[in-house]
């Protein structure tokens, strides 16, 4: 799911549907530093059976810009993180012989290889189809087989989507130990990875409706969602309102919004 127009490069945010780290993380607790143990003997050098001075390592580890990033060896559960890839504008292009080139408007990786792109849609959509969701779709197909959909959706549910994404991500167990921003990762012609952008993962978000009821209360808590299924806006528009009016999101609020976007495949 994500949007397709050349002027629609650039994520969309809704400052209204925004919601800060301190609202939804716990508050952090103090961590007493114990003062290193002044050294006597400037040349005392620890040795293969001497033991390091716990008060130091407890002040190095504390202090995160002090302290060296740690390889995913070293770390078996934490799931494997995409490097940081660079900001659209300030990657090279791939040049061909005109010297054109395709305007990057969204990119992900799907895990399939792609050879066919078709405009359509899988279901036929009424006229009371949700105006936020566009009319018409691109479909792709695989050299496995498989049959992918690309929904286009306006900037405010694209926003609302995008924070459910990131809340699923930190809640479902990825399998393999990859992060959803590792997986989704793609390389270009240069071969430079890139963090998905601008799209947001379907298969992701529908694993909403398969979640416990109090995982789906984890999901909402604290989510902020447009008032009406109207304040989503339409698909297609890169203006928006910013300021949309919000509510609390319900777990019935963010079913609907998934159930509509099932209803597409």
């Amino acid at each position: 799911m994500g949007r397709n127009l050349p002027g629609n490069t650039d994520e969309p945010v809704v400052p209204s549907l925004r919601v800060t780290e301190a609202s939804t993380s716990p508050a952090p607790v103090p961590v007493p530093v114990p003062t290193p143990k002044p050294t006597t003997d400037a040349t005392d050098v620890a040795g293969p059976g001497d033991t390091a001075d716990t008060g130091s390592t407890s002040a190095s580890t504390s202090a995160p810009e002090t302290t060296p990033a740690r390889d995913s060896e070293e770390q078996p559960g934490a799931p494997l993180q995409a490097p940081v890839s660079p900001s659209c504008s300030s990657l090279p292009r791939c040049s061909s012989n005109d010297g054109k080139a395709l305007v990057d408007c969204a990119y992900m990786h799907t895990g399939e290889s792609i050879n066919v792109f078709i405009r359509g849609n899988m279901n036929t959509l009424g006229a009371d189809r949700w105006s936020a969701i566009g009319e018409m779709h691109n479909m792709y197909g695989s050299a496995q087989g498989c049959l992918g959909l690309v929904a286009h959706l306006s900037p405010i549910l694209f926003a609302f989507l995008k924070e459910v994404e990131s809340r699923l991500a930190q809640l479902i167990v990825p399998v393999g130990n990859f992060s959803q921003e590792s997986w989704r990762s793609c390389k270009d012609c240069l071969w430079t990875v890139r963090v998905a952008h601008n799209i947001i993962d379907g298969e992701l978000i529908e694993n909403f409706l398969d979640l416990s009821l109090e995982d789906k209360n984890k999901i909402v808590q604290g989510l902020k969602i447009p008032a009406s299924m109207e304040d989503f806006g339409t698909a297609g528009l890169s203006k928006f309102n910013e300021n949309v009016e919000t509510k609390d999101c319900t777990v019935n609020d963010l079913m609907r919004v998934v159930e509509e976007l099932a209803a597409l495949h």
